[in-house]
């Protein structure tokens, strides 16, 4: 039977704006860092300590890291991307449904 916790630990969060700047925590932090990209699996990590990280990073504020675009004949979905949004897009519902 799993230990469940209620209080998660202590960690400072960070909410960049930017890839550029996302990247320059994760070098600043190194491997204290855990990067927090969607999943509410991660709450879980926490809540059950199999991961202890002294800094979080989340990248759910960078724009640049969010939506779905015609590209080379192709679409681009970024990272950040509901799967709500890719779904609902127009090309997307056009050649895919």
């Amino acid at each position: 039977m799993a230990v469940i916790r209620d209080i998660i630990p202590a960690f400072e969060l960070y909410q960049p704006g930017s890839v550029d700047d996302a990247l320059k925590l994760l070098d600043r932090h190194g491997a204290d860092a855990l990067v927090l990209a969607g999943g509410l699996d991660s709450m879980d990590w926490l809540k059950d300590r199999l991961k202890r990280p002294k800094v979080v990073v989340d990248l759910g504020q960078i724009k640049e890291l969010r939506g779905v675009r015609e590209a080379n004949g192709g679409l681009e979905i970024g990272a950040m991307t509901p799967l709500t949004e890719v779904v609902r897009h127009p090309v997307v519902r056009e050649k895919f449904s």
